[in-house]
């Protein structure tokens, strides 16, 4: 593996057409993270998908054809990534949703707002410890810092809009999912490239009752063809090495082990899925399935 460091666009340009097999990569969002000026929107929504759009002709350019490639973006901003994507040459094949539950809220106090407006001091009721995120993100491994809580509002309209806020807490983020157009057939562009298609055996989703037949199926259901050998239950049901991939993943929450902490996407699904039962009217049928 080589790594290079330099500016993108300046570093693609020497890249050979044709030459990359697929693409990650996490863009600037536009929202000036942080008053950051690499996250700047580049003056407004046109110039900042023209900018993305540059860089993304380079990528183009250097990826075989059939290559894919998967770009993150926020939601609040990902219409313009996916916009200067197609602008590029690329087609969108799908967009992954990454759901997650350590987000931070960005949001201003809109009941301290107005106590500062009509200059209104809040007592001191007690302190707090805040993450210095600057300069490094939570990866820094800086020091928190002790700061005081006021959270009692002073002016009669700070009472009446304590509590309220300008924004959401953070749960999910976008995963462009593209492809540089084929050659021809799907066929062709495969045996000539190697690229065009996606590895979906590689990254199903294993379960703990596919797990449990997995020796059964083995056994029972295995034929070989031309290019190896390929496992299946026999019935068209499901695969025992797994469930398709979908466009939503879970992360779970930090500190999340034997059991899920409260706010886990993942916890969040499985209580709300519940135990189902198999429709079909077989022997099997009161079984019961997550």
């Amino acid at each position: 593996m080589k790594l290079i460091q330099g500016d993108s666009l300046e570093i693609l340009k020497t890249l050979d057409d044709n030459s990359v097999d697929g693409l990650i990569t996490d863009p600037p969002a536009g929202i000036s993270f942080m008053n950051s000026d690499w996250d700047s929107h580049k003056g407004g929504m046109v110039e900042w998908v023209n900018w993305l759009a540059e860089i993304m002709k380079e990528c183009l350019r250097v990826m075989k054809p059939g290559a894919h490639g998967l770009v993150w973006s926020l939601p609040r901003t990902s219409h313009w990534t996916g916009l200067a994507l197609e602008l590029a040459g690329f087609e969108i094949r799908d967009k992954v949703n990454h759901l997650f539950g350590n987000g931070m809220p960005k949001s201003h106090d809109i009941s301290k707002a107005l106590d500062k407006h009509f200059g209104c001091e809040r007592e001191v009721t007690g302190t707090r410890r805040v993450q210095d995120i600057t300069g490094g993100g939570y990866c820094s491994k800086k020091p928190s810092t002790t700061i005081e809580k006021k959270d009692n509002p002073v002016h009669p309209l700070a009472i009446e809009y304590d509590g309220y806020g300008t924004g959401l807490k953070p749960s999910h983020e976008d995963w462009w999912l593209i492809r540089k157009p084929i050659q021809g057939t799907i066929a062709n562009n495969v045996l000539t490239f190697g690229t065009g298609g996606l590895n979906i055996d590689g990254c199903r989703i294993a379960t703990s009752e596919i797990k449990e037949k997995n020796s059964i199926y083995k056994s029972k259901s295995t034929f070989r063809n031309c290019t190896g050998t390929k496992r299946h239950t026999g019935n068209g049901t499901s695969n025992v090495n797994g469930r398709w991939p979908s466009n939503t993943m879970f992360s779970h929450s930090e500190g999340c082990e034997d059991n899920c902490q409260d706010g886990c996407p993942v916890k969040e699904l499985e209580e709300q899925s519940g135990w189902l039962k198999t429709g079909s009217g077989k022997k099997n049928s009161g079984s019961k399935k997550r």
